[in-house]
């Protein structure tokens, strides 16, 4: 593990273009982690697709999560299923309840397929291949899949319903922009 760290730590400090493999939960906490302090480090927003953004994996994420809004910048999250995500769940509330904070519901039947990614910037990521065996690739300088997942996001957003943390109520982009102008 201690190899891992270190490769980790160095191409993050070192915004390194080079691709990282992982095919563990306690290697994707490790580069989650250190997306959120480059996120802090460099003064950038957070963007994350998840599943049901489980809470057993982000619940120590919710200090740097902290510090991401405490920089003035936000954490925005798509997810597929936003009722299990709220059950138990203080990296939910933390972002839920922070007014840089944005959480959107997709419905994924509309989709042709629904990666899980971690992105920061547009070149900093964790890109999940298979959920199930937590296989994913990382990179802390590719601007090339950095920006696909970013588009991606984008056009996520358009399909997905916004979660007032207050009243539940979900609203589109459109109906949240029209609300707030």
């Amino acid at each position: 593990m201690d190899s891992f760290l270190n490769l980790v730590e160095t191409a993050r400090s070192k915004k390194q273009d080079r691709q990282i493999k992982n095919a563990s939960i306690s290697h994707a906490r490790v580069l989650v982690r250190d997306l959120l302090r480059s996120a802090i480090e460099n003064g950038e927003d957070v963007r994350i697709v998840s599943g049901c953004l489980e809470a057993d994996f982000y619940v120590d994420l919710c200090e740097l999560a902290q510090k991401v809004f405490d920089s003035g910048h936000t954490i925005s999250i798509i997810l597929e299923d936003i009722d299990m995500a709220r059950v138990n769940n203080g990296f939910f509330d933390l972002v839920d309840q922070n007014e840089n904070g944005r959480i959107w519901e997709v419905n994924v039947n509309k989709l042709d397929y629904f990666y899980h990614f971690t992105l920061v910037s547009n070149c900093r990521y964790r890109l999940e291949t298979n959920h199930e065996a937590k296989e994913a690739v990382a990179n802390f300088n590719d601007t090339g899949l950095g920006q696909r997942l970013h588009d991606r996001f984008t056009n996520l957003l358009k399909i997905s319903r916004r979660v007032d943390a207050n009243t539940g109520v979900k609203a589109t982009i459109n109906e949240v922009a029209f609300a707030q102008a």
